[in-house]
């Protein structure tokens, strides 16, 4: 085979053990691959629910974050959004409800990760919160 034949190959993603791997990463331990998910497509993927948290005090905001996270948990969400905004009008253009979300975020039991969204997702006035799985 010349080199240009392995590459057209390998770009095409369609060898059977690229197919083999893709199936076997969608499954775990014998699961169904529509219950489990890989971190990486996870993170591919839509958020599943949403909370705006525009024009919370910082003790509503605290309340809502820990009740969302907790409801969407239990409901075995994988992805969620949650907008704190950026506080470009708050005192010294700091957001005291993003501070306490991404406290509150840190040191949630419920929380894998967190990714700061695209612009067109809201950028720095949100976060992608990726759930830990049920167990």
């Amino acid at each position: 085979m010349t080199f240009e034949e392995i590459y057209k190959k390998w770009a095409s993603g369609n060898t059977e053990e690229e197919k083999r791997l893709k199936e076997t990463a969608l499954k775990k331990d014998g699961e169904d691959s529509s219950q489990h998910f890989s971190i990486n497509r996870i993170r591919k993927m839509n958020c599943q629910a949403e909370l705006d948290l525009h024009s919370f005090t910082v003790d509503q905001a605290s309340d809502a974050v820990s009740v969302f996270l907790k409801e969407s948990y239990n409901k075995g969400l994988k992805k969620i959004r949650i907008i704190h905004g950026k506080g470009l009008h708050s005192e010294n253009g700091v957001s005291p409800v993003k501070r306490e979300t991404l406290l509150i975020l840190k040191y949630s039991p419920y929380v894998r990760e967190t990714i700061t969204p695209p612009a067109s997702d809201g950028g720095s006035g949100a976060e992608w919160v990726i759930l830990k799985s049920k167990k």
